[in-house]
């Protein structure tokens, strides 16, 4: 980077090209500290983006979740208590998702970490990982943190759902729809 001029302003820097005379001189297998780290560096940043969609996913996921069932606890109607676990259902698929994709992420990282040739420079493709039993969506879907905090949320539900069927019991019946009004 170039020094500040009078005015305080650098001037600004550009990235060689990937066939520049630079570029060309050192071999396609070695890479550079600078750009070892800055490839961890972005794949990092993903993996902090993913486990921040978790968290924000999870905090929907209680607020939807604490609604429908206190409206089915005030009102007593088990087709809330439904709704809310559907919603649970839902919000475990997606917060599956993207703690897979983390998974995938930090194993890319620490290929990277180990032998940083044998991963194409500033590559992100995470697809060489995706046989691997720990990333597996259903095994994911199954992990014991997912499990806990989604598993609480449909005990709960299924809880309420029985004490509005008990307390509420007209409601379980079906309407009659075979005779005209």
């Amino acid at each position: 980077m170039a020094a500040p001029g009078a005015d305080g302003w650098s001037e600004p820097t550009t990235l060689p090209l990937v066939d520049s005379p630079d570029n060309l001189e050192k071999p396609s297998n070695q890479i550079s500290r600078e750009e070892n780290v800055k490839h961890l560096e972005w794949i990092l940043g993903i993996v902090v983006r993913m486990n921040g969609n978790s968290f924000l996913i999870k905090s929907w996921c209680l607020t939807v979740t604490a609604a429908t069932y206190g409206f089915a606890v005030n009102r007593v109607d088990w087709r809330l208590t439904v709704i809310g676990m559907l919603a649970v259902l839902g919000f475990w698929l997606l917060d599956t998702y993207f703690l897979r994709q983390e998974r995938l992420f930090r194993l890319l990282y620490d290929h990277v970490r180990i032998d940083a040739r044998a991963v194409p420079r500033f590559s992100m493709a995470t697809t060489r990982y995706r046989d691997r039993e720990a990333v597996r969506y259903w095994n994911v879907f199954g992990s014991i943190t997912l499990r806990l905090f989604y598993g609480i949320l449909l005990v709960l539900g299924l809880t309420v759902f029985i004490l509005a069927i008990i307390f509420r019991p007209e409601l379980v019946q079906m309407p009659d729809c075979s005779r005209p009004q």
